[in-house]
């Protein structure tokens, strides 16, 4: 009589250990939660960079004027959202209905926020009236953002939006000629002074560099105190 091996008994008892697959290694919990709250951050953010970004790319590059360049921005915007609305309900059987009221519904939120951020600025955020009263002075899209970036950061304070040559001269410095805080050709003042001082240096580096990637031209100034310059340039 043949010598019964372990494979056969393997084989009898349908155990062959050469059919049973590896066991693949997964990540540890908190990568994985650190992923997800990654790719949640990033899909929360990308609305809002999607407005201002392209709102400031067709002001500048292909000459649109402010108000149609934000108005294209938001169009945009409220695509992205229709698209994160049809995965989320990807299940749901009436797709037309759903369409139907979430085009309502996405775009009156977005509407409803660029409208409330392009005609008010809170006292909270803007250094004193006199700054306030030339917040609509500002280009739409740059008080859009004003708005944006504020509700992220509740020590955004804007300290000076709008002045004169004389106003260079009250502070003791000389008198730029070509000044973004004087209202340009379009009629918008196009440049904002945010504080800086009593802020960490981390905090001061990531506002300059969200304001940076969203297409506008930033410089931390030390004249007449520290504070970050912040410009929408203007069409080439």
């Amino acid at each position: 009589m043949e010598k019964v091996t372990q494979k056969d008994i393997d084989w009898l008892l349908n155990l062959d250990t050469s059919t049973v697959p590896e066991k693949v290694p997964t990540r540890p919990l908190w990568i994985r939660i650190l992923i997800l709250t990654g790719i949640s951050l990033l899909l929360l953010l990308l609305p809002f960079f999607l407005l201002i970004r392209s709102s400031v790319y067709l002001h500048v590059s292909h000459q649109f004027s402010a108000w149609p360049s934000l108005i294209s921005g938001m169009s945009l915007t409220i695509l992205l959202l229709l698209l994160y609305l049809l995965f989320i309900f990807r299940k749901f059987r009436d797709k037309r209905l759903l369409l139907k009221y979430g085009v309502i519904g996405i775009s009156t939120l977005v509407l409803s926020f660029c409208v409330y951020g392009s005609v008010y600025l809170s006292s909270v955020h803007s250094k004193t009236e006199t700054v306030r009263s030339y917040y609509r002075s500002l280009n739409p899209i740059l008080r859009v953002t004003s708005a944006t970036i504020s509700l992220a950061d509740k020590d955004f304070l804007i300290t000076d939006i709008k002045r004169s040559p004389e106003d260079y001269l009250s502070m003791g410095l000389t008198p730029l000629e070509r000044s973004m805080h004087y209202p340009q050709k379009n009629g918008y003042v196009h440049a904002i002074d945010i504080r800086t001082i009593g802020k960490s240096e981390v905090r001061n580096r990531v506002l300059q560099a969200s304001f940076f990637l969203l297409g506008f031209e930033t410089l931390r100034h030390t004249g007449t105190a520290d504070h970050l310059h912040i410009s929408l340039p203007l069409s080439d």
